[in-house]
């Protein structure tokens, strides 16, 4: 679940099947997806998405479409999300939560393509 107007990354797992009002929005995880769905809150809660979805899209609003353009290197995530863990095996260095900077000889590890 997520709110949908806003320009901050807002998410929420529900697993006791709660009602929301039309301000946000929900997703179900195919049973395929390659990461559980408390993992995927954390990440996309994270600075890190934040920053990106910042940088891509100037927006008020939270739209699937855009979502799903969001790079998730799932190969870095286990049973669950962990920023320091993430950011050290992309080879960035959190400076704070609004700057990221891709450590020397990293760039090769975050190639990704805008589906937009």
């Amino acid at each position: 679940m997520y709110k949908f107007i806003s320009s901050k990354l807002v998410f929420f797992y529900d697993n006791k099947q709660r009602l929301f009002l039309n301000s946000a929005n929900m997703f179900v995880l195919k049973e395929n997806f390659p990461i559980n769905a408390h993992a995927l809150k954390e990440l996309l809660n994270s600075d890190l998405m934040q920053f990106i979805f910042e940088s891509l899209f100037k927006t008020h609003k939270i739209l699937r479409k855009d979502l799903e353009c969001l790079p998730l290197f799932v190969q870095f995530i286990n049973n669950g999300f962990d920023e320091k863990f993430y950011l050290k095996n992309l080879g960035i260095e959190k400076k704070d939560p609004k700057h990221f900077t891709i450590r020397k000889n990293h760039a090769h590890r975050l190639s990704f393509s805008f589906r937009g």
